[in-house]
């Protein structure tokens, strides 16, 4: 019976509303197809589905500070800051640094081209590498020498609690010319991905 239920509301999801696809989640939800936590991450990060399933008001984290941002992510746990945290320090490794006119986002830089981002193969992006491996497997078997950077290998100490985790992304994010919507934006995408709740 559920299972029909299920596929009709798939059937009307495909081809049908917001409130299709809202009412689709909600189903999945009462069939613990999806968990509820992971429904109000999802709201809390922008999915329209789960916003309007959680009938809360239309997305908009203008002007939220990443201290503020990354607080309402702790209530979630530490795997899910620290997740954040990568992301982030995924974007700062796109960052280039020694580039005089990067940093003012000029358009006629040869190296980003305006954007300020270029791929960097440095050590802050083997640094990252190493803890995206740790995240995506949740293993502990990274060879700890080959850190390179003290702050990425302090947030990996499974001692961090989610209120240092957050700290630890605030500063980092107040030191230097660092564009927070960016940052945010890559968070979300990251987080998002991750839960996987349907659209």
């Amino acid at each position: 019976m559920a299972d029909t239920r299920l596929r009709a509301l798939e059937r009307r999801a495909a081809t049908g509303t917001l409130e299709d696809a809202a009412a689709l989640l909600r189903e999945r939800l009462r069939v613990r197809q999806v968990d509820r936590e992971h429904v109000k991450l999802a709201a809390y990060l922008g999915h329209p589905v789960a916003r309007r399933m959680l009938r809360w008001e239309p997305f908009d984290d203008e002007g939220i500070s990443m201290r503020a941002f990354a607080t309402k992510l702790s209530v979630y746990g530490r795997h899910v800051v620290l997740r954040a945290a990568v992301a982030m320090f995924e974007t700062f490794a796109k960052r280039v640094e020694h580039c005089p006119t990067c940093t003012s986002y000029d358009s006629d830089c040869s190296l980003c081209g305006g954007s300020g981002y270029v791929i960097t193969a440095g050590r802050p992006a083997r640094s990252v590498q190493i803890a995206r491996a740790f995240i995506d497997d949740q293993t502990n078997e990274t060879n700890k020498a080959a850190w390179e950077s003290n702050t990425i290998r302090r947030m990996l100490n499974p001692r961090q609690t989610p209120a240092k985790l957050v700290d630890i992304m605030s500063r980092r994010c107040s030191r230097g010319n660092v564009d927070v919507s960016v940052v945010k934006d890559a968070v979300r995408e990251e987080l998002l991905k991750w839960l996987a709740i349907p659209d």
